[in-house]
């Protein structure tokens, strides 16, 4: 029989497994330096011509 390490993974169920906490906490911090980003970005003054590069760029 083969031995399987135990993890969150498999205390849960074969059919869905949880995500590796590390992963997540990652894809949180992403998430909060995109919003401080997107915040930041919303409450600067940017000059006309790079919000019309941006601009375009976003239509590609």
């Amino acid at each position: 029989m083969k031995k399987v390490p135990v993890t969150l993974n498999y205390l849960v169920s074969d059919e869905r497994p949880l995500p590796h906490p590390v992963l997540v906490s990652r894809q949180i911090d992403g998430l909060r330096e995109v919003l401080r980003r997107m915040r930041a970005a919303k409450n600067a003054s940017l000059d006309p011509i790079i919000n019309q590069k941006l601009q375009q760029l976003a239509h590609r």
